[in-house]
């Protein structure tokens, strides 16, 4: 990407540079009301407020861009690579555009107008995708397979949220997804850097708290661990869970047409754990809670390892056979024998019921 006067009197090796970003901003009569209205709501948010002031404001409920399970604001949805997370945006992005039913059972409360950053299809593979799972013609979802990096991609991201004047109202995003996150940021920030990282975050997290356009950012998780997406496999600095609002996290193993979709939002205590199936067609499925499915997928795997071996065995060897976390394997085997679903035969040896 070449390097505009402004980016060369700063440099780029610390990344994009805020002040920069911000001042692009402030043109036109719609940018300066909205920079006077963000600078009103930093003063209250700084302004100390005494316990009885707390205690006597309400308490405001979320807005859910899907009911029960998302709501509006800066999500990362995180997963390992070819974990089906685009298939898994594709759907999302088509179900708030046209307002059907996301994976056919949690409703959409209000239709909105969606822009899908797919940078890692061409058009071609576009059209396949959205044929493949059935999508319904829409004007309300718009795709881009070229974006800029580093400071003119945030820049173009804020314009799709900012009309530039009165007749490009109607041309404002509700929802941008942003697949994939790293593509956008470009390769001026160093991604276990915490403070470039959080830098970044912040002008993103910014675009939603002063536009309220919501921003669905997909990530990759680290490969490490046998079993279950977690908060800190999040690739790169903590810096970019620190900054939003939900963190959406698939977890599906590699041999397995079963995932479980995980949403932590900071706003609520109801999070949000369900299973959901990648069927042939490359449609995800929802399948339920996710909890059930999880202890019943774990008791099948806890099972056929046992009846695998020639003689009674542990948890270390049977989280070695079934690819499952050693603590899990044991907290489970422990539960299965005390409900009659296995049977222990010595200290720490177990074996399963034959018919």
């Amino acid at each position: 990407m070449a390097q505009s006067e402004n980016e060369t009197a700063t440099g780029t090796g610390t990344g994009p540079d805020l002040e920069i970003v911000k001042t692009e901003y402030e043109l036109s009569d719609l940018d300066r009301k909205e920079a006077a209205e963000r600078e009103e709501r930093d003063k209250e948010a700084a302004r100390g407020k005494t316990l009885s002031e707390v205690l006597a404001r309400d308490v405001v409920p979320p807005v859910y861009l899907i009911d029960g399970l998302l709501t509006e604001g800066f999500t990362i949805l995180a997963g390992r690579p070819k974990s089906g997370k685009s298939w898994l945006c594709l759907q999302l992005a088509h179900s708030l555009a046209v307002g059907t039913p996301f994976l056919g059972e949690f409703s959409v409360p209000k239709r909105k107008r969606v822009c899908y950053l797919a940078f890692e299809d061409s058009d071609n593979r576009l059209t396949y995708r959205t044929q493949t799972i059935g999508c319904m013609p829409s004007d309300d979802l718009t795709f881009y397979t070229q974006w800029p990096r580093g400071q003119a991609g945030i820049s173009a991201l804020r314009d799709l949220t900012v009309p530039r004047t009165d007749a490009e109202m109607n041309k404002v995003f509700d929802v941008v997804i942003i697949d994939i996150l790293q593509r956008v940021i470009g390769g001026d920030v160093d991604f276990n850097a915490y403070e470039q990282v959080m830098d970044v975050m912040s002008l993103l997290s910014d675009i939603w708290r002063s536009t309220g356009t919501s921003i669905i950012a997909v990530m990759h998780t680290r490969k490490a661990g046998k079993e279950g997406a977690t908060l800190e496999s999040v690739l790169g600095s903590q810096g970019f869970v620190a900054a939003v609002d939900n963190i959406a996290m698939l977890d599906r193993r590699a041999d397995s047409k079963t995932g479980y979709l995980r949403i932590e939002q900071r706003d609520t205590f109801d999070v949000p754990d369900i299973a959901i199936d990648l069927t042939e067609d490359h449609a995800w499925e929802y399948l339920g809670k996710g909890s059930a499915f999880r202890m019943s997928a774990t008791h099948t795997m806890i099972i056929d390892a046992l009846r695998e071996a020639t003689e009674p065995i542990g948890p270390k060897d049977v989280s070695s056979m079934a690819d499952l976390n050693y603590g899990h394997a044991k907290s489970a085997m422990f539960k299965m024998e005390r409900s009659g679903l296995i049977r222990k035969t010595g200290r720490g040896l177990y074996a399963a019921y034959y018919e």
